[in-house]
């Protein structure tokens, strides 16, 4: 019986939180969103540290937390090698497109969406 009384409580505790949390004004999120490229999440987050008002300076933390974020994260795998791959050719008339993609493993290098990436549609 316990269980059937938990996820009621934990409703009760979810619905409480988020009704404190402050409000985002739905056009600054599309306007900061449509700037930076960024997910849902980190500019809700730039807002709700800098309000709506504030566009430039929200906009200057996202970068700055990308780069920071995506610095640690390549620093991190800097040390692994891509040794597998794929290599396209392409040629239209007078002009010719070679793309090397690599990856880690044979098994991506298979897939039919990383196939995709080097596909003659994408270069023309």
């Amino acid at each position: 019986m316990h269980r059937l009384f938990r996820p009621v409580a934990t409703f009760g505790r979810r619905l409480a939180t988020s009704s404190a949390a402050p409000k985002i004004d739905k056009e600054a999120l599309m306007e900061l969103r449509r700037r930076t490229r960024y997910s849902f999440i980190n500019c809700r987050k730039a807002l709700q540290e800098f309000g709506p008002n504030r566009l430039p300076e929200a906009e200057k933390w996202l970068h700055e937390l990308a780069r920071k974020e995506g610095w640690e994260k390549s620093t991190k795998l800097s040390h692994r090698s891509t040794k597998q791959g794929l290599v396209g050719v392409a040629t239209e008339k007078n002009v010719a497109v070679i793309v090397e993609v690599n990856c880690e493993t044979d098994f991506v290098a298979k897939a039919a969406d990383f196939k995709s990436l080097v596909s003659y549609s994408h270069f023309f």
